[in-house]
């Protein structure tokens, strides 16, 4: 498939004759202390699949057994001045995981220790809290905190921890929100990319020390960045850029740079603005394949949806029907009362670049049942080998969803059949704490209504 740039915008929203719409929760941990927790993210670490990492932003990372989530098994509890912010798996060592912190440290802990305290701790030159963190192999990459005039990507080798072996601090201008290793491990080796609160999306080099030379392309989304990555793509996959462009001055260091294979073919990206913007680039040159296309537009009345934000995206969803046909990915988009939805976004060249949404879930809150969220969505975490989808939010619950079984769309008149379940009905949905606008002073989280 071959694109060309063209600023004609349509957009349309289709209903997957697919789309699932479980009725409610199969399982699920509510919060009942008195200030109730917010969820930022869930990971199955790769220790134990039939475990679950939930990270508080009250300084706790709980630990939950997937079989029965009415009660974490075990807390890790920090400092406040110490709270974590980002929890990451390392891909070379399947019995370890890791965690950023706002004092600027990564902490490592391994499954197979007596205790829950972290076996290693990556403290960072800059001592500026790290807010991202992405595994390649050996190598681990960190992305602070803007501190003074300068947000760093620190990137460590785990067999020699004393100091990151690369710091790259002119890469971005601002908090470093994002960082995502390139899928292909063989032909990308080490390409990492980076999104942050200055609107840029970079592909770095990380094998690279040198800045100036590490830096593959630049591209600026004119809006600060919640995250980015890596989208899916045919093998017919060619992007044409509007204008070519023709790299002109270079020396031969330059010329052999920019002839470096890995550099070459890297594929669509996408980057999700905190405006709650899509913007699709071309990560060779950062060519803009699609940019401002307004998350919020698409709307469905059977089953009815309409998106306030988006939760969390990725290349592909658990309920893809069908290969990818243009540059695409999967949102999972969330509404103020806490119900969500998984949607796809699909750019296809129909005389001009044009966004194919379609919906292939859609979760009720409580709105609709009571074993459902009650407040802004945060994190997911699918588990393919369940089939279940976990969620995490300001409402202190943390949910399991099956994909199994569904009740028939309905239009915003019907009423969900509120019918038993294998859990308890939960507590009231308590008060909620005032939140933010903006990015917050605490660099926590974001408002999505801002």
């Amino acid at each position: 498939m071959q694109l060309a740039f063209n600023d004609q915008v349509t957009m349309a929203l289709h209903v997957s004759d697919h789309v699932v719409c479980p009725a409610h929760a199969m399982d699920g941990y509510f919060s009942s202390d008195d200030r109730v927790p917010y969820i930022t993210q869930i990971m199955t670490p790769s220790a134990s699949a039939q475990h679950l990492l939930a990270l508080c932003d009250d300084a706790r990372i709980l630990l939950f057994d997937k079989t029965q989530l009415a009660a974490p098994y075990d807390t890790i509890r920090a400092p406040e001045e110490e709270a974590f912010t980002a929890l990451s798996n390392i891909e070379s060592n399947n019995n370890a995981w890791m965690g950023t912190s706002v004092s600027g440290y990564v902490a490592v802990w391994d499954a197979r220790a007596p205790t829950m305290e972290p076996q290693m701790r990556l403290t960072g030159p800059s001592k500026s809290p790290y807010l991202s963190v992405a595994s390649n192999g050996m190598y681990v990459a960190t992305g602070t905190e803007l501190k003074g005039s300068d947000a760093m990507i620190d990137v460590w080798d785990l067999r020699q921890t004393s100091t990151p072996v690369h710091t790259y601090s002119e890469v971005h201008s601002d908090d470093i929100t994002s960082l995502v290793f390139h899928p292909d491990r063989t032909q990308h080796a080490n390409i990492l990319l980076s999104g942050g609160m200055d609107g840029l999306i970079c592909a770095t080099d990380t094998s690279i020390k040198t800045e100036e030379d590490a830096v593959v392309s630049v591209g600026n989304t004119n809006a600060s960045l919640a995250r980015v990555g890596w989208a899916a793509y045919p093998t017919s996959y060619c992007f044409t850029p509007s204008v070519p462009v023709t790299d002109v001055d270079m020396d031969d260091h330059d010329q052999q740079l920019v002839n470096n294979e890995r550099w070459h073919h890297l594929g669509p990206v996408y980057a999700i603005s905190n405006m709650q913007t899509l913007s699709l680039w071309d990560a060779d040159k950062f060519d803009c394949i699609k940019e401002g296309v307004e998350v919020r537009k698409p709307t469905s009345f059977r089953p009815p949806w309409v998106t306030d934000y988006v939760i969390d995206a990725c290349a592909s969803g658990p309920l893809s029907q069908r290969p990818a046909q243009g540059p695409s990915m999967h949102m999972y988009m969330g509404d103020q009362e806490g119900g969500m939805a998984l949607v796809s976004a699909e750019a296809q060249d129909h005389d001009g670049i044009v966004m194919e949404w379609t919906m292939h879930a859609r979760l009720p809150s409580t709105e609709n049942h009571p074993k459902a969220h009650a407040d802004i969505v945060r994190c997911v975490e699918w588990d393919e080998a369940s089939r279940r989808l976990y969620t995490g939010g300001e409402d202190g619950r943390l949910l399991a969803w099956s994909f199994e079984t569904s009740d028939s769309p309905v239009t915003p008149q019907a009423v969900m059949n509120t019918s038993t379940s294998s859990i308890e009905t939960p507590p009231a949905k308590p008060a909620r704490r005032p939140r933010p606008t903006g990015h917050d002073t605490l660099k926590r989280r974001y408002s999505p209504y801002a």
